[in-house]
């Protein structure tokens, strides 16, 4: 089983548009409380309200996907949820923050007073280094 690649593509296409913009609302609003993305599993926790669902995938492949939600239109009609959908965008958000954190600062132009040169490298979180361009 090839690893699937945890995309907002991908996650539209599974759950659908509606779903999709549900999740969004979500994520802004600040209801996905935890996003963990362990290949193929991807669970967090979304509150929707006063209540807060255990939610995730399990992505077998791009077309084999398992909802985890406990919410009522998962447990009773299947769907992939927004709730479920949430929590990968949340992830998505959280790996492209930490990305952007670690990656290296465009140089100052040549010349420019009061500036000095980066070092060459820089520390990035979890004690990885990253060159810089």
């Amino acid at each position: 089983m090839a690893e699937v690649e945890l995309t907002e593509k991908l996650l539209g296409r599974i759950a659908g548009w509606q779903a999709l913009q549900e999740a969004r609302a979500l994520v802004e609003a600040g209801q996905v409380l935890s996003a963990s993305w362990t290949p193929p599993v991807l669970q967090g926790i979304v509150r929707a309200g006063t209540v807060s669902f255990r939610a995730g995938l399990v992505l077998k492949d791009a077309v084999n996907v398992d909802n985890l939600c406990s919410c009522r239109s998962s447990r009773q009609w299947g769907t992939i949820c927004a709730h479920s959908v949430a929590v990968g965008l949340r992830h998505l958000r959280a790996a492209r923050e930490s990305k952007d954190q670690c990656a290296p600062a465009t140089p100052p132009p040549p010349g420019v007073a009061g500036t000095s040169p980066r070092p060459a490298e820089r520390p990035c979180p979890g004690g990885k280094r990253l060159a810089s361009r």
